[in-house]
């Protein structure tokens, strides 16, 4: 009879130390879950952060880009304009037209 109730006492530490196996391992797997959502969620948060920021740039690189080209468009007509001998013009004077001649070209 001692064999007995030994066994069942055995049996019921063994079925008990499976369960909080079982337990600690499913806390585990939930913390694991829980985890992966929150470095999920963050990942995603820094990834849109960062579509942003690369749009952002890409418009700030058109334009600079578009000043540059800009730039480099005047630089080129100024040395054209040195190369034909043009000069800067310091003083404008206009001409005055007399109502006469206005009229007869209309």
């Amino acid at each position: 009879m001692k064999n007995v109730k030994s066994l069942s006492y055995s049996n019921l530490f063994n079925e008990r130390s499976i369960l909080l196996i079982l337990l600690a391992t499913f806390l585990a797997c939930i913390g694991i879950y829980i985890f992966q959502v929150i470095y999920l969620t963050e990942n995603s948060y820094y990834f849109t952060s960062y579509q942003r920021k690369i749009k952002k740039f890409k418009g700030e690189v058109a334009d600079l880009e578009a000043v540059y080209s800009q730039s480099l468009s005047l630089n080129d007509i100024q040395e054209k304009a040195e190369e034909l001998g043009f000069q800067k013009i310091e003083k404008v004077k206009f001409v005055k037209a007399y109502n006469i001649l206005a009229k007869k070209n209309k």
